[in-house]
C-alpha cells in the first residue's frame, strides 16, 4: 500500500555500513502502522501478518488467514479487501490524531495470492531485501538522499 502522493513519512532506510544490509527506522507514523497490523490479528483472530515491512512511502505485507482458526460465534471470515480496509481506515484515523491531518492512502493496493511455498520464500526475501533496494536506489555519492517529510 502507498501513501498519497508518494509522501515520506513513514520511516526512514539507514545505510549499516555494510554493503548488504539496511535499518528501517520507524517514524511516529510508522509505529502506528505497526501497532495497527497488531490490533488487525488481535480483531480478527483467524489472521496471522508473518512478515511486512514499513517503507518511507509504502507498505509491504502478508495476511495469512486460516478459516479453522475462527470461533464458532463469530461472523464469518472477511473477505481481504475488508481487512486492507479496516487497516488503512485505522491507520489513517490515527495517523490524524497524532499530527498529520491531510494523511491518506492511494486509492488500490496490489494483492497476490501465495500459492506454494517457493511463492511464499519469494515473497519473505522481497520484502525482506526492500530496504536494501532502496538504499540502493537513491543513494548519492554514497549517502541516502531520502529523508521522513515530517510536516503536518
Amino acid at each position: 500500500m502507498c501513501v498519497k502522493n508518494k509522501e515520506k513519512c513513514l520511516s526512514k532506510i539507514e545505510n549499516c555500513g555494510k554493503t548488504n544490509e539496511a535499518k528501517v527506522v520507524l517514524s511516529k507514523y510508522g509505529k502506528i502502522i505497526e501497532q495497527q497490523f497488531n490490533w488487525l490479528c488481535e480483531q480478527y483472530e483467524y489472521i496471522k501478518i508473518p512478515a511486512y515491512v514499513i517503507m518511507p512511502d509504502h507498505i509491504h505485507f502478508v495476511i495469512e488467514v486460516f478459516d479453522f482458526l475462527k470461533k464458532e460465534n463469530t461472523p464469518k471470515v472477511k473477505p481481504l479487501a475488508e481487512l486492507v480496509g479496516a487497516l488503512k481506515m485505522t491507520c489513517s484515523k490515527y495517523i490524524h490524531k497524532a499530527g498529520k491531518p491531510n494523511f491518506t492512502w492511494q486509492r488500490n493496493y496490489f494483492d497476490i495470492i501465495i500459492r506454494s511455498e517457493m511463492m511464499q520464500n519469494n515473497v519473505q526475501q522481497y520484502i525482506d531485501r526492500n530496504p536494501l533496494n532502496w538504499i540502493n536506489r537513491y543513494k548519492i555519492n554514497g549517502v541516502n538522499s531520502i529523508q521522513i517529510q515530517s510536516s503536518p
